[in-house]
């Protein structure tokens, strides 16, 4: 597995992502947990039925590990198959960071749409380093019953290989993918 941001979530948005990066810290609520005090496992609320009126916010946990395939169209085409490992909020937002050459990227997936396919508005940026011209924004949607994704990012990412010069550069980018049980 590749170490650099560029391999994990290679702007392709929506995802190529944080290859090997950890969860972030934060307010991360435990596996099964639920919010807002609604659920079986409410003692008490005097809140309408925010479940319905949410679309069951945390009942989905898509925190854990997923494996994706970005196809990149922009400037070049190519395909990249990476692993990233979530993290997830009290408010069902996902995310992770990690290393990336010499600067810190981080994932973030902010839940837009609850329901049965949930819509993340994607976010990918890189701080200090080689690597800060990292600005990738996108949206994916993740169908809760396959525990699938599927997606659309471009912007601006961090580009180097064997045969051409670091750099930052546009590109643009599909995604699919699946969370591993």
């Amino acid at each position: 597995m590749k170490s650099h941001v560029l391999t994990t979530f290679r702007v392709g948005v929506v995802l190529g992502w944080i290859v090997a990066a950890v969860g972030c810290g934060g307010d991360v609520a435990p596996a099964g947990s639920r919010t807002l005090g609604v659920g079986p496992s409410a003692t008490h609320s005097t809140a309408p039925d925010v479940a319905s009126a949410l679309g069951k916010p945390v009942d989905y946990d898509g925190s854990g590990r997923w494996i994706t395939q970005t196809t990149f169209t922009l400037p070049y085409a190519w395909v990249e198959v990476v692993e990233v490992e979530f993290a997830q909020n009290h408010k069902g937002d996902l995310s992770t960071s990690g290393d990336c050459g010499t600067s810190t990227c981080t994932l973030e997936l902010k839940r837009q749409r609850p329901g049965t396919t949930i819509r993340y508005q994607l976010r990918l940026t890189a701080t200090g380093g080689d690597r800060s011209c990292i600005d990738v924004k996108g949206t994916v949607e993740i169908d809760t019953v396959t525990n699938t994704l599927t997606g659309h990012a471009s912007g601006m990412n961090w580009y180097g290989d064997e045969t051409n010069p670091p750099g930052c550069l546009h590109e643009e980018g599909t995604i699919t993918g699946h969370k591993v049980p």
